[in-house]
């Protein structure tokens, strides 16, 4: 499941060639993106093989994001570059195991083995090397009931731990006083 904005900086097209490679080997895999759809064509043009495999949903409210989260065996955070992700906190909260990339900000949030499985994005002129990363990622953890289970629960833990709605407020209050 992914959920945010479908864009280039997202790294839309690469989890979409991943996906395929996916598809291969899990024919019944779903991918379910939830947001909004920027340049629709271009995306419809890159997933036009797997386009039947592939929900958008557009913008869902919080109810219906919630349940979303709920039956979700995968979430995915494949941005190049992200400064907070929401949705990665959102995911940890429900205790999702995470497929992330090693993008600026995300390194941040997500420890390989910890709170996700990481996919290096590497040499950023060519790509290819981050979609069959994001490919072997995603494919460990549709095999390995395992670490998904460890993931999930190091997931919520990461979340209790750093990015409660107490813990965020406690620490901006501190980086506030810090600047007086």
């Amino acid at each position: 499941m992914v959920v945010g904005r479908t864009t280039l900086v997202k790294g839309v097209p690469y989890l979409l060639n991943a996906f395929t490679n996916v598809v291969k080997k899990y024919p019944d895999c779903r991918l379910v993106i939830i947001g909004s759809v920027y340049d629709p064509a271009s995306i419809l043009k890159l997933s036009k093989r797997i386009v039947a495999k592939i929900s958008y949903t557009g913008l869902v409210g919080k109810d219906e994001l919630t349940q979303w989260y709920k039956i979700a065996e995968i979430g995915l955070i494949h941005s190049l570059s992200e400064q907070c992700s929401y949705s990665g906190i959102e995911m940890m909260m429900h205790g999702l195991p995470v497929v992330a990339s090693d993008g600026f900000g995300v390194r941040c949030m997500f420890k390989d083995g910890v709170n996700a499985r990481i996919a290096i994005i590497g040499n950023r002129k060519k790509m290819r090397g981050y979609e069959t990363n994001l490919t072997n990622a995603i494919l460990e953890l549709l095999i390995s009931d395992e670490q998904c289970k460890q993931l999930s629960k190091n997931a919520r833990k990461v979340y209790d731990t750093y990015h409660t709605s107490e813990k965020m407020h406690e620490k901006y209050t501190k980086l506030l006083e810090a600047l007086n």
